[in-house]
């Protein structure tokens, strides 16, 4: 059962030691297995002088506070007989994780929960410091000390020509695997954050692509080769969710080695796609990148598709 994101508003932040979860904060599952942290609805490890006031920009609370919540069905693709799963919730961020049943611990909802709580504190800090990080739609240089985060997610997005943020679900999928990965043998591991997932797979997976309104929603599945694996495989649209795009495109999933680099690509080559006629030169113009190792896009009753996946079309038994 998936449950819609809590109401957060922005309140101050809880001064604390970067490094210190104290016993008495830590987060739990509730009872339909979503891992929450402990009745605080803003917290963050920075400084006193770092104060989250309410619209002026500092933490993401305030930059992304008109964000709403958009339903996951999408999430319910994967066979439970696989994959044991639960979600982690933080201000704006929603992970899914699912891993095969042997690995599965549940310590691994904390250090997630940990790991996206300190990326958020490090992004928050830095875009205080270089407010343009979390503002602008193209490339650009970074202030001096961005962390090793802000620094991937430019790389990225100068790579694809957009601003940094889009790749930021990327990222936060990115590091929580990491971290899991860092603590914790395991032989499967998902992580998705809107759509944006890291995959490590032992064995090959069919992932349906959600498009919204379009005919083809859930039509379409691209094959997941377990031996491309760790991978990311990304998603962006015009049409659906609340993320920016200036496109019209019902869906552009995109594959590449690492999320960060597949979000941003998902979100540059979606912002290509205005109509259907776009297809074709988008699927042409992104055969100049080698990193982009499987391509679909859907726009209304329309779909172009390139790169080394198998894709497949899905029929509706009902």
């Amino acid at each position: 059962m998936l449950l819609a994101d809590p109401v957060l508003k922005p309140v101050e932040l809880i001064p604390a030691s970067r490094n210190s979860f104290p016993a008495a904060l830590r987060g739990s599952f509730n009872s339909s297995g979503v891992y929450l942290w402990k009745n605080l609805e803003c917290f963050s490890f920075l400084n006193k002088r770092y104060q989250c006031k309410k619209g002026n920009g500092i933490c993401f609370c305030c930059i992304f506070r008109s964000m709403e919540y958009q339903p996951r069905s999408y999430r319910q693709q994967f066979n439970p007989a696989r994959f044991a799963s639960f979600t982690v919730q933080y201000l704006e961020t929603d992970l899914w994780i699912g891993m095969d049943h042997a690995s599965f611990r549940k310590e691994i909802a904390e250090v997630a929960l940990h790991e996206v709580m300190d990326l958020r504190t490090r992004l928050d800090s830095y875009i205080h410091e270089f407010p343009p990080f979390g503002a602008s739609l193209e490339p650009l240089k970074l202030f001096p000390g961005a962390p090793p985060e802000a620094q991937e997610m430019a790389a990225a997005c100068t790579r694809s020509g957009t601003g940094p943020m889009a790749a930021v679900a990327g990222m936060f999928a990115l590091r929580a695997a990491e971290k899991i990965r860092k603590h914790f043998p395991l032989q499967e591991l998902i992580v998705e954050n809107g759509g944006d997932y890291f995959l490590l797979l032992k064995e090959d997976l069919l992932m349906t692509i959600y498009a919204g309104d379009s005919p083809l929603s859930e039509k379409i599945g691209i094959l997941i080769p377990a031996g491309e694996t760790p991978c990311g495989v990304c998603t962006s649209s015009g049409t659906v969710g609340h993320s920016l795009s200036f496109g019209k495109a019902d869906a552009v999933m995109v594959a590449c080695a690492s999320p960060v680099l597949a979000d941003a690509w998902a979100t540059a080559l979606a912002n290509r796609v205005k109509t259907p006629a776009d297809i074709e030169p988008v699927l042409k113009y992104s055969e100049q990148f080698p990193e982009i190792r499987s391509l679909v896009i859907i726009c209304e009753d329309k779909t172009g598709i390139r790169g080394n996946f198998e894709v497949r079309f899905i029929h509706s038994s009902a």
